[in-house]
């Protein structure tokens, strides 16, 4: 047997190597794959939960308190599709108020009257009434996913 027959293929190690090798690089394709997967459909949910959840805007009374709701009860008075009405029928989601400042009309003109006395003006009351401004975060739960809008609201 001459010398060159013997150095003609590869070796039953290095056939192993090359395999193992790639065995690693397909497992850690198939990890990033899935995760891409999982987090795309996260991000999808919320997506679809942001946008559901903006009906809650178009409501006036709803989404001050916390509630349970189910999502068709925000459309009720709307034409949509019936298969977007069913979806939205299907899915329950919880409702909760968080207010996070709340400003009445007298209480920012008693600043308005600080700052004039600080500068020497004077201030005359436009006698409007009182308003209550209240500012707060209205979130919708569904599942482990959540959405929140800010809210503004005039009494």
């Amino acid at each position: 047997m001459s010398h060159r027959d013997e150095s003609a293929g590869f070796t039953l190690i290095e056939v192993m190597i090359a395999v193992m090798i790639i065995s690693v690089v397909i497992a850690a394709l198939l990890q990033l794959f899935a995760t891409n997967t999982r987090l795309f459909s996260t991000l999808e949910q919320k997506i679809r939960l942001s946008t559901e959840g903006s009906l809650l805007l178009g409501v006036e009374n709803m989404g001050f308190e916390k509630e349970s709701i189910h999502l068709d009860e925000l459309v009720k008075d709307f034409r949509i599709d019936d298969d977007l009405r069913r979806r939205l029928k299907d899915t329950k989601a919880e409702v909760f108020y968080q207010e996070l400042m709340v400003m009445d009309s007298a209480d920012i003109m008693e600043e308005v009257e600080e700052l004039a006395e600080e500068d020497n003006r004077t201030v005359t009351d436009t006698g409007t009434g009182a308003v209550r401004l209240e500012i707060g975060r209205t979130g919708l739960l569904v599942g482990d996913i959540q959405a929140s809008f800010m809210r503004l609201r005039l009494q």
